[in-house]
Protein backbone atom coordinates (compact mmCIF):
# COMPACT_ATOMS: atom_id res chain seq x y z
CA UNK A 1 0.00 0.00 0.00
CA UNK A 2 2.86 2.38 0.83
CA UNK A 3 4.42 1.75 -2.59
CA UNK A 4 1.08 2.44 -4.28
CA UNK A 5 0.72 5.69 -2.33
CA UNK A 6 4.21 6.84 -3.35
CA UNK A 7 3.46 5.94 -6.98
CA UNK A 8 0.22 7.96 -6.99
CA UNK A 9 1.98 10.93 -5.40
CA UNK A 10 4.68 10.76 -8.08
CA UNK A 11 2.06 10.76 -10.84
CA UNK A 12 0.31 13.79 -9.31
CA UNK A 13 3.64 15.61 -9.02
CA UNK A 14 4.43 14.99 -12.69
CA UNK A 15 1.06 16.36 -13.77
CA UNK A 16 1.67 19.42 -11.61
CA UNK A 17 4.99 20.37 -13.21
CA UNK A 18 4.44 19.37 -16.84
CA UNK A 19 2.39 21.99 -18.69
CA UNK A 20 -0.20 20.79 -21.14
CA UNK A 21 0.50 22.53 -24.41
CA UNK A 22 -2.51 22.05 -26.58
CA UNK A 23 -4.04 18.72 -25.63
CA UNK A 24 -7.48 18.76 -24.02
CA UNK A 25 -8.52 18.71 -21.29
CA UNK A 26 -5.28 20.38 -20.11
CA UNK A 27 -5.03 24.11 -20.80
CA UNK A 28 -2.60 25.26 -23.47
CA UNK A 29 0.35 27.25 -22.16
CA UNK A 30 0.74 29.56 -25.10
CA UNK A 31 3.62 31.87 -24.19
CA UNK A 32 7.22 30.66 -24.52
CA UNK A 33 7.54 29.15 -21.03
CA UNK A 34 9.97 26.42 -20.10
CA UNK A 35 8.37 23.02 -19.47
CA UNK A 36 10.23 22.94 -16.15
CA UNK A 37 11.04 26.53 -15.32
CA UNK A 38 10.38 30.26 -15.72
CA UNK A 39 10.29 32.26 -18.96
CA UNK A 40 13.50 33.01 -20.81
CA UNK A 41 15.10 36.22 -19.51
CA UNK A 42 14.07 39.38 -21.28
CA UNK A 43 16.91 41.53 -22.51
CA UNK A 44 17.57 44.79 -24.31
CA UNK A 45 17.37 45.39 -28.06
CA UNK A 46 20.36 44.33 -30.17
CA UNK A 47 23.34 46.62 -29.75
CA UNK A 48 26.02 47.72 -32.17
CA UNK A 49 28.96 46.00 -30.44
CA UNK A 50 28.59 42.68 -32.27
CA UNK A 51 25.63 42.51 -34.58
CA UNK A 52 24.62 39.90 -37.12
CA UNK A 53 21.68 39.59 -39.47
CA UNK A 54 19.27 36.68 -39.96
CA UNK A 55 19.58 34.95 -43.34
CA UNK A 56 16.84 32.33 -42.84
CA UNK A 57 13.28 33.21 -43.80
CA UNK A 58 12.20 32.09 -40.32
CA UNK A 59 14.78 31.13 -37.70
CA UNK A 60 14.08 29.08 -34.58
CA UNK A 61 15.62 30.44 -31.38
CA UNK A 62 16.25 27.58 -28.94
CA UNK A 63 16.61 27.60 -25.18
CA UNK A 64 19.77 25.46 -25.46
CA UNK A 65 22.26 24.73 -28.26
CA UNK A 66 20.28 21.63 -29.14
CA UNK A 67 17.58 21.26 -31.86
CA UNK A 68 15.63 19.09 -29.44
CA UNK A 69 15.32 21.87 -26.86
CA UNK A 70 12.43 24.30 -26.52
CA UNK A 71 11.87 26.91 -29.23
CA UNK A 72 11.46 30.08 -27.16
CA UNK A 73 10.73 32.38 -30.11
CA UNK A 74 11.65 32.96 -33.75
CA UNK A 75 13.59 35.60 -35.64
CA UNK A 76 12.78 36.48 -39.24
CA UNK A 77 14.74 37.35 -42.35
CA UNK A 78 17.02 40.40 -42.25
CA UNK A 79 16.40 41.09 -38.57
CA UNK A 80 19.44 42.16 -36.54
CA UNK A 81 20.64 39.98 -33.69
CA UNK A 82 23.20 40.72 -31.03
CA UNK A 83 25.87 38.04 -31.02
CA UNK A 84 26.66 36.92 -27.48
CA UNK A 85 28.58 33.66 -27.78
CA UNK A 86 29.95 31.54 -30.63
CA UNK A 87 30.23 27.77 -30.25
CA UNK A 88 30.91 27.07 -33.88
CA UNK A 89 27.74 25.38 -35.11
CA UNK A 90 25.65 27.32 -32.55
CA UNK A 91 25.53 30.99 -31.60
CA UNK A 92 23.90 32.57 -28.59
CA UNK A 93 22.01 35.72 -29.57
CA UNK A 94 19.63 38.40 -28.42
CA UNK A 95 16.76 38.93 -30.87
CA UNK A 96 14.57 41.95 -31.50
CA UNK A 97 11.61 40.72 -29.44
CA UNK A 98 13.88 40.65 -26.38
CA UNK A 99 14.63 36.96 -26.05
CA UNK A 100 18.02 35.39 -25.43
CA UNK A 101 18.59 31.99 -27.03
CA UNK A 102 20.58 29.80 -29.40
CA UNK A 103 20.47 29.68 -33.19
CA UNK A 104 22.27 27.72 -35.87
CA UNK A 105 25.30 29.85 -36.75
CA UNK A 106 24.98 29.32 -40.50
CA UNK A 107 21.69 31.25 -40.39
CA UNK A 108 23.44 34.43 -39.22
CA UNK A 109 25.60 36.69 -41.43
CA UNK A 110 28.25 39.00 -40.01
CA UNK A 111 27.81 41.26 -43.04
CA UNK A 112 25.12 43.65 -41.82
CA UNK A 113 25.11 45.99 -44.82
CA UNK A 114 21.52 44.97 -45.64
CA UNK A 115 20.32 46.59 -42.41
CA UNK A 116 20.95 50.10 -43.76
CA UNK A 117 22.52 49.96 -47.21
CA UNK A 118 23.98 53.10 -48.81
CA UNK A 119 21.45 54.99 -50.89
CA UNK A 120 18.42 53.35 -49.28
CA UNK A 121 15.71 55.97 -48.86
CA UNK A 122 12.78 53.65 -48.11
CA UNK A 123 12.06 50.63 -45.97
CA UNK A 124 9.75 47.91 -47.32
CA UNK A 125 7.78 46.29 -44.49
CA UNK A 126 5.92 43.11 -45.43
CA UNK A 127 2.28 43.52 -44.36
CA UNK A 128 0.92 40.46 -46.17
CA UNK A 129 1.14 37.00 -44.63
CA UNK A 130 3.95 36.34 -47.12
CA UNK A 131 5.64 38.29 -49.89
CA UNK A 132 7.80 36.76 -52.63
CA UNK A 133 11.19 38.28 -53.35
CA UNK A 134 12.48 37.73 -56.89
CA UNK A 135 15.83 37.98 -58.63
CA UNK A 136 14.30 40.29 -61.25
CA UNK A 137 11.07 42.23 -61.81
CA UNK A 138 10.55 40.04 -64.88
CA UNK A 139 9.13 37.03 -63.06
CA UNK A 140 8.43 35.12 -66.28
CA UNK A 141 12.08 34.58 -67.28
CA UNK A 142 14.91 32.58 -65.82
CA UNK A 143 16.26 35.69 -64.11
CA UNK A 144 12.91 36.20 -62.42
CA UNK A 145 13.26 33.22 -60.14
CA UNK A 146 11.94 33.50 -56.61
CA UNK A 147 14.72 34.05 -54.11
CA UNK A 148 12.71 33.76 -50.92
CA UNK A 149 9.31 33.98 -49.32
CA UNK A 150 9.42 36.83 -46.83
CA UNK A 151 6.93 36.48 -43.96
CA UNK A 152 4.84 39.20 -42.33
CA UNK A 153 6.98 41.72 -40.48
CA UNK A 154 10.07 41.26 -42.63
CA UNK A 155 11.82 44.59 -43.29
CA UNK A 156 13.98 45.21 -46.35
CA UNK A 157 15.59 48.44 -47.52
CA UNK A 158 14.77 49.68 -51.01
CA UNK A 159 17.73 50.77 -53.16
CA UNK A 160 15.97 51.19 -56.51
CA UNK A 161 12.65 51.11 -58.33
CA UNK A 162 11.23 49.89 -61.63
CA UNK A 163 7.55 50.78 -61.94
CA UNK A 164 5.73 49.12 -59.08
CA UNK A 165 8.74 46.91 -58.31
CA UNK A 166 11.33 47.81 -55.68
CA UNK A 167 14.89 46.61 -55.62
CA UNK A 168 15.80 45.67 -52.06
CA UNK A 169 19.06 44.90 -50.31
CA UNK A 170 19.43 41.33 -49.02
CA UNK A 171 21.94 39.76 -46.63
CA UNK A 172 25.08 38.45 -48.26
CA UNK A 173 25.63 41.48 -50.49
CA UNK A 174 22.73 40.52 -52.74
CA UNK A 175 19.64 42.32 -54.00
CA UNK A 176 16.15 41.20 -54.91
CA UNK A 177 12.86 42.64 -56.11
CA UNK A 178 9.48 42.97 -54.39
CA UNK A 179 6.22 44.24 -55.77
CA UNK A 180 4.48 47.16 -54.10
CA UNK A 181 1.38 45.14 -53.18
CA UNK A 182 1.78 43.52 -49.79
CA UNK A 183 4.47 45.87 -48.51
CA UNK A 184 4.43 49.30 -46.95
CA UNK A 185 7.12 51.74 -48.15
CA UNK A 186 8.31 53.93 -45.29
CA UNK A 187 11.20 56.29 -44.58
CA UNK A 188 14.09 54.30 -43.04
CA UNK A 189 13.53 55.47 -39.48
CA UNK A 190 9.76 55.89 -39.56
CA UNK A 191 7.39 53.89 -37.37
CA UNK A 192 4.87 51.62 -39.04
CA UNK A 193 1.65 53.66 -39.42
CA UNK A 194 -1.08 52.89 -36.92
CA UNK A 195 -4.17 51.41 -38.55
CA UNK A 196 -7.34 50.58 -36.61
CA UNK A 197 -9.14 47.61 -35.10
CA UNK A 198 -10.41 46.46 -38.49
CA UNK A 199 -6.92 46.56 -40.01
CA UNK A 200 -5.66 44.58 -37.02
CA UNK A 201 -8.39 41.96 -37.45
CA UNK A 202 -7.72 41.70 -41.18
CA UNK A 203 -4.08 40.82 -40.43
CA UNK A 204 -5.18 38.26 -37.85
CA UNK A 205 -7.71 36.62 -40.15
CA UNK A 206 -5.00 36.12 -42.75
CA UNK A 207 -3.53 33.54 -40.36
CA UNK A 208 -6.65 31.41 -40.01
CA UNK A 209 -5.77 27.70 -40.12
CA UNK A 210 -2.04 28.45 -39.73
CA UNK A 211 -0.52 25.57 -37.70
CA UNK A 212 0.07 26.15 -34.02
CA UNK A 213 3.76 26.20 -33.08
CA UNK A 214 5.08 26.96 -29.61
CA UNK A 215 7.32 30.02 -29.95
CA UNK A 216 6.25 30.68 -33.57
CA UNK A 217 5.67 34.14 -35.08
CA UNK A 218 4.92 33.39 -38.75
CA UNK A 219 2.81 31.51 -41.27
CA UNK A 220 5.21 28.57 -40.82
CA UNK A 221 3.73 28.13 -37.34
CA UNK A 222 2.58 30.54 -34.65
CA UNK A 223 1.57 30.62 -31.00
CA UNK A 224 -1.05 32.81 -29.36
CA UNK A 225 1.16 35.69 -28.26
CA UNK A 226 3.17 35.41 -31.48
CA UNK A 227 -0.06 36.03 -33.41
CA UNK A 228 -1.02 39.13 -31.43
CA UNK A 229 2.59 40.34 -31.39
CA UNK A 230 3.23 40.22 -35.15
CA UNK A 231 -0.26 41.39 -36.24
CA UNK A 232 -0.26 44.34 -33.85
CA UNK A 233 3.24 45.27 -34.99
CA UNK A 234 2.32 45.52 -38.67
CA UNK A 235 -0.77 47.46 -37.57
CA UNK A 236 1.40 50.10 -35.92
CA UNK A 237 1.17 49.02 -32.27
CA UNK A 238 4.20 47.53 -30.52
CA UNK A 239 3.41 44.79 -27.99
CA UNK A 240 5.75 42.65 -25.92
CA UNK A 241 6.26 39.09 -27.12
CA UNK A 242 4.49 37.22 -24.28
CA UNK A 243 0.83 37.12 -23.27
CA UNK A 244 1.39 38.03 -19.62
CA UNK A 245 3.32 41.15 -20.65
CA UNK A 246 0.79 42.07 -23.33
CA UNK A 247 -1.84 42.12 -20.58
CA UNK A 248 -0.06 45.13 -19.11
CA UNK A 249 -0.49 47.20 -22.28
CA UNK A 250 -3.43 49.18 -23.60
CA UNK A 251 -6.52 50.27 -21.68
CA UNK A 252 -8.39 47.86 -19.39
CA UNK A 253 -11.85 47.01 -20.72
CA UNK A 254 -14.65 47.21 -18.17
CA UNK A 255 -18.12 45.72 -18.34
CA UNK A 256 -17.28 42.08 -18.99
CA UNK A 257 -18.33 40.60 -22.31
CA UNK A 258 -20.76 43.46 -22.89
CA UNK A 259 -17.91 45.96 -22.81
CA UNK A 260 -15.83 44.28 -25.49
CA UNK A 261 -15.26 45.79 -28.94
CA UNK A 262 -13.78 44.33 -32.09
CA UNK A 263 -10.00 44.24 -31.85
CA UNK A 264 -9.78 44.07 -28.05
CA UNK A 265 -7.15 41.71 -26.68
CA UNK A 266 -8.57 38.99 -24.42
CA UNK A 267 -6.48 37.05 -21.90
CA UNK A 268 -6.77 33.72 -20.13
CA UNK A 269 -5.14 31.83 -17.29
CA UNK A 270 -4.00 28.22 -17.25
CA UNK A 271 -6.61 27.07 -14.71
CA UNK A 272 -10.14 28.09 -13.78
CA UNK A 273 -9.29 29.29 -10.28
CA UNK A 274 -6.06 31.30 -10.43
CA UNK A 275 -2.58 31.40 -11.87
CA UNK A 276 -0.56 33.34 -14.43
CA UNK A 277 -1.85 34.53 -17.79
CA UNK A 278 -0.83 31.98 -20.41
CA UNK A 279 -3.05 32.66 -23.42
CA UNK A 280 -4.20 35.60 -25.54
CA UNK A 281 -6.62 36.21 -28.38
CA UNK A 282 -8.51 39.03 -30.08
CA UNK A 283 -12.23 39.65 -29.78
CA UNK A 284 -14.31 39.66 -32.96
CA UNK A 285 -18.04 39.92 -32.21
CA UNK A 286 -20.98 37.95 -30.87
CA UNK A 287 -18.87 36.27 -28.20
CA UNK A 288 -16.27 35.06 -30.73
CA UNK A 289 -12.51 35.59 -30.61
CA UNK A 290 -9.60 34.63 -32.88
CA UNK A 291 -6.47 33.00 -31.47
CA UNK A 292 -3.70 30.50 -32.08
CA UNK A 293 -5.12 27.55 -30.18
CA UNK A 294 -2.85 24.98 -28.60
CA UNK A 295 -5.92 22.75 -28.25
CA UNK A 296 -7.01 22.92 -31.89
CA UNK A 297 -3.37 23.15 -33.07
CA UNK A 298 -4.11 26.05 -35.42
CA UNK A 299 -5.32 29.63 -35.64
CA UNK A 300 -9.06 29.43 -35.22
CA UNK A 301 -12.16 31.20 -33.92
CA UNK A 302 -13.61 30.12 -30.57
CA UNK A 303 -16.25 31.40 -28.16
CA UNK A 304 -15.75 33.41 -25.00
CA UNK A 305 -19.23 32.95 -23.60
CA UNK A 306 -19.29 29.19 -23.17
CA UNK A 307 -17.14 26.19 -22.39
CA UNK A 308 -13.42 26.04 -21.79
CA UNK A 309 -12.38 29.67 -22.38
CA UNK A 310 -15.33 31.25 -20.53
CA UNK A 311 -14.03 29.67 -17.32
CA UNK A 312 -10.49 31.00 -17.74
CA UNK A 313 -11.03 34.54 -19.03
CA UNK A 314 -9.03 37.03 -16.94
CA UNK A 315 -9.71 40.33 -18.69
CA UNK A 316 -9.28 42.41 -21.81
CA UNK A 317 -7.14 45.32 -23.05
CA UNK A 318 -7.96 47.84 -25.79
CA UNK A 319 -5.07 48.83 -28.05
CA UNK A 320 -7.08 50.50 -30.88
Amino acid sequence: MKRLTYFLLLILLLFAIIPGCGSPPTAPLEGPLSPAGPPSPKVSQPGAASTGVVTAEVLNVYRSPDPGSEVVTQAIYNQPVELIQDLGHWSRVRVVDGYLGWVVSDSISHDVSSLRPPGADRRAVVLAKTQDVYASPDTSGVHGQRLLEAVMGTELYAVGQDGDWYRVSLPGDRTGWVRAGGVSLLPPGAAIPRTDAEGFIKALEGFLDTPYLWGGVSVRGIDCSGLTYICSRVSGVELPRDADQQYGRGTPVAGGLEGLRRGDLVFFRHTEESGPITHAGVYLDGGRFIHASGIDRKVTVSRLDQGYYSKRLVGARRIF
